[in-house]
C-alpha cells in the first residue's frame, strides 16, 4: 500500500476508558483494490486499522476541494492541555461554527440502542434552563466574531418532550439567528390528530426545518437502531411487541409530510442513519419519497452510523459505510439518475460565499463550510416527473462544476472590481441559463438568508455527513469541525465543543457534572 498522509487519532481501548491520549496514524492508499484505510498503533493494545473509503478515486478526487478556514479570533481555552481536551473553541480550530447544536435535553420517549444520548440509559438528566440557554447564546457568539451564528439546531434527546420548547425557541429567535432546526424523532408532530396544530405553533416560535429522524419506509428499517430489545423495567420484549412499536414509529414518521402540509411548514430534513445489511438498500426508495413529498421535504441527509454511541464495537466491521459506500449506493439505486460524481466534498461551498463577501464588500460575514473534505459530500436535484415517475435532474448538469468553482476562487482572491468581474464571467460562462436565473441571480444580488431559500425551495438537497468515532477518529479532520455543541460552563458562559469530540470524549463527562439523577429530577431544574 502506497502511504497518502500521516496524522493524529486516539486508541479506541484507551478512549473507551476516558483516557484520549493520541497516537499516530496513518492513511494508505491500495490502489489494487481501490480502498483507503487507517492504521495506528498503541503501546498497550497493540494494532488497529479501519476502512476509511472503498473508493479511493473519489476519496482523491474530494481532496481537491479542500479549503483553509478563518480561524477563530476569540477562543475559549478550558484547560491548558491539549487537542481535544480544552474545547472551548481553542486557538487550534480552523472554522468557525456554521451549525451550531444545543442538546435542551436528554429524556426522550423513545430508546434507541444507537443514540448519543438518553436519560434512561445515562441514569441522570442533562436538561439547561433558559436562563442558562440565553448565557450560552452569548458566550458562542462571541467566540464566532465578527459573524456571530447563522444557523442553530435544537437537539437532544426529544426537544419535543420539554413544555418550554417554544419559549426556547422564541429565546434562539431573539439572538438574531434566523435558520433554527428542530431536531425530532417527529413521533409528536407526526401524530394525526394534535400533529398539524402543534407545528403550526412550532412555526409561529420560530422554527425553520425540521430535522426528522427517517432510517426508511419500512418498520424494517428501524428495528436493529430504535426498537429496544427490553422495556423501561428491563423485561425483554416479545419479537411482536418489538414489530409493532417499529410499525408506530414508521407511521408517526411517515405521517410527518401530512402534518406539515396540514401546518403550512415547508421545511423537513429527513435525517437517514444508515447501517449494512439494515437500511442501505432503501437510499433509492427514500430519495424517491422526498421527491414525491418535495412540496416540504428539502433535503435527505445520510449519515453512516458511527460507533460513538452505545453499539456493540464489536460488529463495527459488520457495518461501516464510508462516504463512497453512500454516493456509488445513490448512482445505483437511482439507476444513474444521480451519479457519484454529482457529489461533491462540503467545502466546495467556500468559494461561493467568498466571492459574495467580495460583490458585497463584506469580511468573514457568511458562513464558510471550510470542513475537511471527507466530513461528507452533498449535492442538488430539481425533481421532476417522467410518466408519473419521480425523476431527478442534478443541478452540476446545468454547470461545468470544477471550472466554476476555479473560476469563483480566483475571482474571491482578486480585488473587489476585477474580482466582481471576473466572477460575473464565470458564472455567464460555466452555468446555463436556468441556473443563471433560478440559483446565482438570486443568491449574488440579494446576498441574504432569503436569497439562500428561495433556490433551496426550487430543489431537493441530497448529504451525505460521516460523522467519526474512535476508530476512524482523524485530528486534521476535527480541527476543521464546522458544526459545534454549546454546553453551558459557570466560568465562560458556555463551551463551543466541535460535534466529533463531543460524541467520542466530553459527552459524559460534561453531562454528568451538569446533570441531576433521574429519579430527583423535575422539569425546570437547573444543571
Amino acid at each position: 500500500m502506497e502511504l497518502y498522509r500521516s496524522t493524529e487519532s486516539v486508541c479506541p481501548a484507551h478512549a473507551g476508558q476516558g483516557d484520549w491520549r493520541k497516537i499516530e496514524a496513518k492513511l494508505w492508499i491500495d490502489r489494487f483494490k481501490n480502498e483507503v484505510w487507517m492504521t495506528k498503533h498503541c503501546e498497550r493494545h497493540g494494532e488497529f486499522q479501519d476502512l476509511i473509503s472503498t473508493d479511493a478515486g473519489e476519496y482523491l478526487r474530494a481532496e481537491r476541494f479542500a479549503q483553509k478556514g478563518s480561524g477563530v479570533q476569540d477562543p475559549i481555552n478550558y484547560t491548558d492541555g491539549e487537542c481535544p481536551t480544552r474545547c472551548g473553541l481553542c486557538f487550534d480550530h480552523e472554522t468557525k461554527t456554521v451549525l451550531a447544536i444545543i442538546d435542551v435535553t436528554n429524556r426522550c420517549n423513545m430508546k434507541c440502542p444507537v443514540c448519543f444520548a438518553n436519560a434512561g440509559a445515562a441514569g441522570y438528566v442533562y436538561e439547561p434552563t433558559l436562563d442558562q440557554i440565553d448565557r450560552m447564546l452569548e458566550a458562542a457568539t462571541k467566540v464566532n466574531f465578527p459573524k456571530g451564528i447563522h444557523a442553530l439546531q435544537l437537539s437532544g434527546g426529544e426537544p419535543t418532550v420539554r413544555d418550554d420548547l417554544l419559549e426556547i425557541i422564541k429565546l434562539v429567535k431573539r439572538h438574531g439567528i434566523n435558520h433554527i432546526e428542530l431536531n425530532t424523532n417527529g413521533l409528536k408532530v407526526g401524530d394525526p390528530d394534535t400533529g398539524p396544530a402543534y407545528l403550526r405553533a412550532l412555526k409561529d416560535a420560530g422554527i425553520s426545518t425540521l430535522y426528522l429522524q427517517f432510517d426508511g419506509l419500512t418498520p424494517d428499517a428501524r428495528m436493529p437502531g430504535r426498537v429496544p430489545v427490553s422495556d423501561e423495567e428491563g423485561r425483554s420484549m416479545s419479537g411482536e411487541g418489538r414489530r409493532k412499536l417499529a410499525e408506530y414509529y414508521t407511521g408517526r414518521q411517515l405521517n410527518v409530510a401530512d402534518s406539515a402540509r396540514k401546518a403550512g411548514f415547508g421545511s423537513i430534513v429527513l435525517v437517514v442513519t444508515l447501517q449494512r445489511g439494515v437500511n442501505d438498500d432503501q437510499m433509492g426508495a427514500i430519495l424517491r419519497y422526498a421527491g414525491e413529498n418535495s412540496d416540504v421535504v428539502r433535503c435527505v441527509n445520510f449519515q453512516p452510523v458511527s460507533m460513538a454511541g452505545r453499539m456493540d464495537r464489536n460488529k463495527i466491521r459488520e457495518v461501516r459505510i464510508t462516504n463512497a459506500d453512500v454516493v456509488n449506493g445513490v448512482e445505483r439505486q437511482t439507476g444513474g439518475q444521480i451519479r457519484a460524481s454529482d457529489f461533491f466534498p462540503i467545502p466546495v461551498e467556500v468559494p461561493l460565499a467568498s466571492y459574495i463577501e467580495l460583490v458585497r464588500g463584506r469580511k468573514d460575514y457568511y458562513d464558510r463550510f471550510s470542513t475537511h473534505s471527507q466530513c461528507g459530500r452533498a449535492t442538488l436535484v430539481y425533481v421532476t416527473r417522467k410518466g408519473g415517475e419521480v425523476a431527478f435532474d442534478p443541478v452540476t448538469r446545468h454547470m461545468d462544476p470544477e471550472k466554476l468553482y476555479s473560476s469563483l476562487e480566483g475571482a474571491s482572491r482578486s480585488g473587489r472590481a476585477a474580482g466582481t468581474l471576473k466572477g460575473v464571467y464565470g458564472v455567464l460562462r460555466h452555468t446555463d441559463r436556468r441556473l443563471k436565473k433560478e440559483m446565482f441571480s438570486p443568491i449574488l444580488l440579494k446576498g441574504n438568508y432569503k436569497g439562500t431559500g428561495d433556490f433551496m425551495r426550487k430543489v431537493l438537497m441530497i448529504g451525505d455527513m460521516h460523522f467519526m468515532d474512535a476508530y476512524n477518529f482523524d485530528f486534521q479532520r476535527v480541527r476543521k469541525c464546522a458544526i459545534h455543541y454549546i454546553v453551558p460552563d459557570e466560568r465562560f458562559g458556555a463551551r463551543v465543543v466541535p460535534f466529533c469530540t463531543m460524541n467520542n470524549f466530553h459527552r459524559p463527562q460534561i453531562e454528568k457534572r451538569l446533570s441531576v439523577p433521574l429519579a430527583a429530577f423535575r422539569p425546570g431544574t437547573r444543571v
